[in-house]
């Protein structure tokens, strides 16, 4: 019996028959985003790299983004579309599409922002220059909820050679708390194994969107650098039915000062449970810790404040 006869036999896809695995995965977790879900598909469907696939995990939707989702699943091959049977939350959403990535690099898409046609060719190529590298974003356009400009962050504090001159400098900016501009790079271009290595709620410690990013990009820098590129290549809508935005609304002045604490000590324990060494161990829980009584201290200012004031 030949190859190809052994392969018929037992049923298995001649080595052309196997479809190849797209370069990029790129997962999209929506609920109730039919406002702008449009926009935010046109603008992957129209990137200048076409090598990937777009999961999107509808979360049980009770709006037109279902009808939205198949329509453009229908004249797109690329686009892998899933009802939830029920909403199981925002945080497995996340992970649903980062679990159902075949591509050698991840990104999530937000169904109410929206990317410049060059973002994944231009992080694409980032991280083929260095496997260091692990995670690349760009500098950000914030807009409206109309699509107005309001303003650019500049994520210069991760610039590429930066990064590369200090990788451990690089790492300590992950372990801020409260952070900076660098939370945007949880929407940036990993690579899949790294954000796969990861997990978003870690050991189910971390309960708000608020936050959630520091944990998740922390443990990112602890596998390689992420980086970002000086090119405002990402679109952030800022509206007041965005996640971020409806969940701080509903929360009181102790239950934010509750959630920093709690995201402290989850830095806390993503250290102390980490491979490195002891010295370098010391290093990034003297960041936290800092960061913890400064909190504090903030806090206990404000309420000395209020408590003069009345």
């Amino acid at each position: 019996m030949d190859i190809e006869d052994g392969m018929n036999a037992c049923n298995v896809a001649k080595p052309s028959e196997i479809a190849k695995a797209p370069r990029v995965s790129i997962g999209m977790p929506v609920y109730n985003g039919a406002k702008f879900i449009h926009e935010a598909l046109d603008s992957l469907l129209s990137q200048t790299f076409t090598d990937f696939e777009l999961i999107i995990s509808d979360n049980a939707s009770i709006d037109e983004t279902e009808a939205i989702c198949r329509g453009y699943a229908a004249k797109d091959s690329r686009i892998h579309y899933v009802r939830q049977v029920k909403n199981f939350g925002a945080s497995a959403n996340f992970q649903f599409v980062l679990d159902e990535a075949v591509g050698e690099y991840f990104m999530w898409a937000a169904a109410d922002d929206s990317q410049d046609k060059e973002l994944i060719e231009q992080l694409v190529s980032i991280l083929l220059e260095d496997e260091k590298i692990v995670l690349a974003t760009a500098d950000v356009e914030n807009i409206d909820e109309y699509g107005g400009k309001m303003y650019r962050e500049f994520i210069d504090a991760i610039r590429v050679k930066d990064a590369k001159r200090n990788c451990k400098a690089n790492r300590k900016l992950f372990f801020r708390n409260p952070t900076t501009n660098i939370f945007f790079s949880i929407y940036g271009l990993y690579r899949t194994d790294v954000a796969k290595a990861t997990e978003l709620n870690y050991k189910n410690m971390v309960k708000n969107a608020a936050g959630s990013e520091i944990p998740l990009l922390a443990q990112v820098s602890l596998q390689g650098l992420i980086v970002s590129i000086p090119k405002p290549l990402k679109i952030y809508r800022r509206h007041k039915k965005s996640l971020y935005h409806m969940e701080a609304k509903g929360m009181s002045s102790f239950e934010k000062l509750s959630n920093q604490i709690n995201i402290s000590y989850v830095l806390f324990i993503i250290i102390i449970r980490s491979a490195m060494r002891m010295f370098d161990k010391i290093i990034l829980l003297n960041v936290v810790v800092f960061d913890f009584f400064r909190i504090l201290l903030r806090t206990s200012a404000i309420i000395i404040t209020k408590y003069v004031s009345n």
